[in-house]
């Protein structure tokens, strides 16, 4: 089985630079050693929305497995992360596929 890790966050008022920076170079590698992540890719939400929206970045994480195993990895080693006061707003996600991607 396997899953994505979704998290949506902003960056803090004219930090784009030092928290894309951060997210890029430091952020994404940590999680990508943890077992069982992946891979892991990053999005910047389009101002063109139907609805209005909250943040304005998007990371999607793949991992293999199930989601307590996901969840639990980032459990253990959030003490450990390196986290800056750069991003703000943080909504994480795990999420489980239902059925095989179609299309």
């Amino acid at each position: 089985m396997s899953g994505q890790l979704i998290v949506f966050t902003n960056a803090a008022e004219g930090r784009d630079d030092e928290y894309n920076n951060w997210y890029d170079s430091v952020h994404i590698p940590e999680i990508l050693a943890l077992e069982p992540f992946t891979s892991a890719q990053r999005f910047r939400v389009s101002e063109n929305q139907i609805f209005p929206q909250t943040h304005k970045y998007v990371a999607l994480y793949n991992f293999e497995g199930d989601a307590d195993l996901a969840s639990k990895a980032l459990s253990e080693a959030a003490p450990t992360l390196q986290m800056s006061d750069s991003m703000v707003d943080p909504l994480m996600i795990v999420v489980e596929p239902l059925g095989p991607a179609q299309g």
